[in-house]
């Protein structure tokens, strides 16, 4: 039996698949961020530091707004090694969102960490908002 909220890896052709699901839309983005963070991680790594930043997306519809929200978490993994733990978000709507995520800094020079990722794609992204919710995003690893 699953839980209210979690995610897991799919199978993909060359990539990798998150899905995850969750009560509403705000637990359903951010087991997807949970997801990714283990994704390049590997699922462990010693934190150097603890930091909060704030994510500001505005788009169209609903799949960019998941995609825009991956990428910019992946963009603070790249450029400051921020992992992402815990997201509130402040405004959320299917075009908008404003989270704080408090995040865990990693130090890649010492840590093995997980795999690469090129890209959030949108390629057989899926966001169902009925019972609960559902993303299933391919990343390009």
């Amino acid at each position: 039996m699953r839980s209210s909220a979690g995610w897991e890896f799919f199978e993909h052709t060359a990539d990798v698949g998150i899905r995850a699901w969750g009560p509403d839309f705000a637990a359903v983005l951010t087991e997807t961020a949970r997801g990714l963070m283990h994704l390049l991680t590997g699922g462990s790594f010693t934190a150097t530091e603890q930091a909060s930043f704030t994510v500001k997306v505005t788009t169209h519809d609903t799949q960019e707004l998941v995609v825009g929200w991956l990428q910019e978490l992946l963009l603070k993994f790249e450029l400051e090694h921020l992992v992402a733990d815990v997201c509130v978000f402040d405004e959320l709507t299917s075009q908008r969102l404003r989270a704080t995520v408090h995040a865990q800094r990693c130090d890649p020079s010492t840590e093995r960490l997980g795999r690469e990722v090129k890209a959030i794609t949108y390629h057989g992204l899926k966001v169902e908002m009925t019972n609960g919710c559902r993303i299933e995003v391919i990343v390009d690893v």
